[in-house]
């Protein structure tokens, strides 16, 4: 029985976007977020979240779109959302009020 190694890594490629955005390398932060599209729809096994998108969105600063694709993380039970009252990451939108309805939401306390 062959293994096929997934190459295929949407964390990784999350935290490239997000790299990316804060050097407000905004086209390849946008390659990021294609690639994570690109691989939700063509790679089996594949898991990529919405929280993945918001990642890079919030790398880029635009927090409206990553409230809306965290807000959908949450509809898809991510359990990235956990660590988000903590997550450095999130620093920038930590005091949006629809972030901290998302943590209460989630459960947890900042």
């Amino acid at each position: 029985m062959k293994i096929r190694i997934l190459k295929f890594l949407p964390h990784a490629l999350s935290c490239q976007g997000f790299v990316y955005g804060k050097q407000r390398d905004y086209e390849k932060a946008l390659g990021c977020l294609n690639q994570l599209e690109e691989g939700r729809k063509t790679v089996p096994l594949a898991y990529v979240s919405s929280w993945h998108y918001a990642l890079v969105y919030a790398g880029m600063g635009r927090t409206e779109q990553a409230l809306d694709a965290l807000d959908r993380a949450f509809e898809e039970r991510c359990d990235w959302l956990i660590h988000a009252g903590v997550e450095p990451r999130w620093k920038e939108i930590r005091d949006e009020e629809r972030f901290r309805n998302l943590l209460s939401r989630v459960g947890v306390m900042v």
